[in-house]
């Protein structure tokens, strides 16, 4: 994953970019805390690793089944044109068709360019490039695809009401907590559930998790304190 303001991205906006395996896990997941934690050196290395979490893989143990049987077996469930991997690199394509925001190289090494959605219908996703459908050339390399615009997508789809991912996240979520308890922070939820009831709500969110939840209780209550209000030990 690139942050934007370094080499390489753009600077117009503030934004993460994922490389396909990032971009087909979240897919697949909708786990974007996860998905911008999978990083490798080696791109073959990120796409088994991004498989391996993605498939059911079961390994056969019948005294009957041959090791060459039982290795097929698992094979066809790495098979990157199968299962859930498969499913989502292939929803993902149909997205950055449809216009999902998506930079590349022309060459190794080259400066990374916002590439033309239609230029996708020409060309297949494999590792982290991009080649053609017909000569199985690359033709794009090192694709970084917007998390920000991902998440926005998968939120859409699963009708999440919209959060905006910039700026002072705590801040926001002193303002929205609140809500939950019509306003009496005696009846804030715990920690949990609060994070619970903003991924119902709005989906999985990066940066917004259990440590920030508990920060969140813990300014809150102390608004509360003089009053012998909210306690702060609830979890």
């Amino acid at each position: 994953m690139q942050r934007d303001g370094r080499p390489g991205t753009d600077r117009n906006a503030g934004d993460f970019w994922l490389t396909v395996p990032q971009a087909v896990y979240l897919e697949a997941t909708r786990d974007i805390e996860t998905a911008v934690k999978l990083t490798q050196n080696d791109p073959k290395v990120l796409v088994v690793d991004v498989m391996l979490r993605l498939s059911r893989v079961s390994i056969p143990d019948d005294e009957h089944v041959g090791r060459r049987e039982a290795k097929e077996a698992v094979l066809r469930a790495l098979n990157s044109k199968r299962g859930r991997y498969g499913a989502a690199l292939r929803k993902l394509h149909g997205k950055l068709i449809a216009g999902l925001v998506v930079k590349g190289r022309r060459g190794p090494g080259l400066p990374l360019e916002l590439i033309d959605p239609a230029e996708f219908t020409g060309l297949e996703l494999s590792g982290v490039n991009a080649g053609s459908r017909t000569t199985g050339e690359v033709v794009w390399y090192d694709l970084q695809i917007s998390a920000q615009a991902q998440v926005e997508s998968l939120a859409r789809e699963t009708q999440f009401e919209p959060w905006e991912g910039t700026g002072d996240q705590l801040a926001k979520l002193l303002e929205w907590a609140p809500t939950t308890c019509a306003g009496d922070l005696d009846k804030l939820p715990s920690r949990d559930e609060l994070l619970r009831l903003h991924r119902k709500r709005f989906g999985s969110r990066r940066g917004i998790s259990q440590p920030i939840m508990r920060e969140v209780r813990q300014q809150l209550a102390s608004e509360r304190s003089t009053q012998g209000g909210l306690p702060t030990h609830r979890r």
